[in-house]
């Protein structure tokens, strides 16, 4: 679950923390060049980085990730269909029955989201629901956001937080005096 709400934050929200990150970006600059926030020099002194743009840079960006949709004001959008919410899974009789109206929610549907693993295609109704889709849609309507993907950007962005705070941490330790 944890892994599936990544890709879905990754899918809705990147473009907003895109965004966030630049503005912090030109925000640490601008200040640091002003000399409104300490400056030290990177591990390779090659340039110099504000403190508040390796301590705010990621810890915003997860934020904006994670909580990016509730910022926006609420206005009617498109409904979603969520196939591991809306049918049955406990209930055998409940699941037939809502796997039977697939096709229905497919031709009401206007796009696809899967949000793909390994074990996608190994499932017979998530195969239905994709060959329900394409036979009612053009197939540029159906969108795969490979689970990996999401996964791959928040580990380098953890990584990345890691050694800005680590970094920052053994400069802070070897300041004189």
């Amino acid at each position: 679950r944890v892994i599936k709400f990544l890709a879905l934050a990754f899918k809705f929200n990147l473009k907003d923390a895109l965004a966030v990150c630049i503005l912090i970006i030109l925000l640490c600059l601008a200040t640091g060049w002003l000399g409104l926030q300490p400056v030290f020099n990177t591990v390779d002194q090659d340039y110099d980085v504000a403190v508040g743009c390796r301590i705010l840079l990621a810890p915003l960006v997860i934020l904006t990730m994670f909580f990016g949709r509730c910022c926006h004001r609420r206005r009617s959008g498109p409904s979603i269909f969520l196939d591991k919410v809306c049918i049955h899974q406990a209930d055998r009789t409940l699941q037939r029955a809502g796997i039977r109206k697939l096709g229905a929610f497919m031709r009401v549907s206007d796009r696809m989201l899967v949000l793909y693993s390994s074990v996608y295609l190994k499932r017979l109704w998530t195969v239905y629901e994709v060959a329900s889709f394409i036979t009612l849609h053009n197939v540029d309507q159906l969108e795969l956001v490979p689970i990996v993907l999401p996964m791959a950007f928040f580990m380098v962005l953890a990584g990345h937080m890691s050694f800005q705070f680590l970094t920052l941490g053994v400069q802070l330790l070897n300041l004189p005096g």
